[in-house]
């Protein structure tokens, strides 16, 4: 039968369950898996976000040899975010493990590796999908806790006020206005505004992103401008033999994608509404990972996961906390529009 003697086995130390955690695949979560922030990680547990508010000078014309016209020094501003902590806990009683073998194996560390994996994958999807809702908090410039109570307003920390929502009127746009293009119209004034409110971190790689709710996506392309487009991106689709659920539909300079979040609710994109964001800007989006609050990680970078093990002194039961300390942040955030069915 297996022995709880295997937990003394060097692969049950902290560092190695660590290591393994982080290799294990994460839940097909749409934000966490596309790279949209950039994972960094610190020694500490906060971050101190610097903004230099730089500004468009024009220099006045002076005669040859004059000494040089001084120039504004930048201001400097400095912000504090806490990283925000997450644990779950994983427990193997004896009874759970007792008799058991791995599979075509007479191996009591594989058969007791089989279901600690199994129980921590479950932890692990919990992380990652609560990792996603954070994130999709920074998307829209509110991180809130499971209890939807506020962690942070990204708009009141970093001092802007978060832009108009942009609305569109699809019920208005007929066969008979379609040439009107109101809805392009719509896109190249949201990519002015953007490109305005980056500033100086545009770059030529940028694209706009929009993360629809259901009903906004189906308005978006089933009316009478874009349904045409939408058709023949849907038959280049179907010859690529590409799945056509929840994939990207680009029209007016905008990849509009219809979010699919969590059957319940819990993680999602209003039914009625879409957000903007945009992509490949180095240092609009990161997430920052802080250190495990062990003695073992004490200023150490922190990793996207930790795996911390306990054995009971009384060898009942052997447990492994799996923690997490993310924090996603948007260091523009009025660059995060709405989009709203009017």
């Amino acid at each position: 039968m297996a022995s709880f003697d295997v937990f003394n086995n060097t692969v049950f130390g902290m560092t190695s369950l660590t290591a393994s955690i982080n290799r294990m695949p994460h839940a097909p979560t749409r934000l966490r898996n596309s790279g949209i922030f950039t994972p960094k990680g610190v020694n500490t547990t906060s971050v101190m976000i610097e903004e230099k508010q730089g500004k468009l000078t024009l220099i006045q014309t002076s005669e040859r040899g004059s000494p040089p016209s001084e120039s504004e020094n930048r201001k400097r501003k400095s912000r504090n975010f806490k990283i925000q902590h997450l644990s779950r806990m994983a427990r193997l009683m004896a009874d759970e493990v007792a008799g058991i073998r791995g599979f075509g194996s007479e191996s009591d560390l594989e058969a007791v590796m089989t279901v600690y994996n199994e129980r921590v994958g479950d932890k692990t999807l919990e992380m990652d999908i609560t990792t996603e809702r954070l994130m999709l908090g920074a998307l829209s410039g509110l991180i809130v806790d499971a209890d939807d109570t506020q962690i942070y307003d990204l708009f009141g920390e970093f001092g802007v006020a978060a832009p108009a929502d942009l609305s569109f009127a699809f019920s208005t746009i007929t066969q008979a206005n379609a040439d009107k293009m109101i809805i392009n119209k719509l896109c190249v004034a949201l990519k002015r505004y953007l490109l305005k409110a980056m500033g100086g971190m545009a770059t030529g790689n940028m694209r706009i992103k929009a993360l629809c709710g259901d009903n906004f996506f189906d308005d978006l392309v089933h009316n009478a401008e874009t349904v045409q487009p939408y058709k023949n991106w849907m038959a280049a689709a179907s010859l690529n033999n590409r799945n056509l659920a929840y994939q990207t539909f680009h029209y007016g300079g905008v990849d509009w994608e219809n979010y699919r979040g969590s059957d319940d609710g819990l993680i999602a994109i209003g039914t009625n509404e879409c957000r903007f964001y945009v992509e490949g800007v180095p240092g609009l989006f990161d997430i920052y990972f802080g250190p495990a609050d062990t003695m073992e990680f004490v200023n150490t970078k922190g990793l996207p996961l930790y795996a911390l093990p306990f054995i009971d002194p009384r060898n009942k039961y052997w447990e492994a906390e799996i923690q997490s300390n993310p924090l996603p942040l948007c260091t523009r955030p009025e660059t995060l529009v709405r989009g709203v069915k009017a």
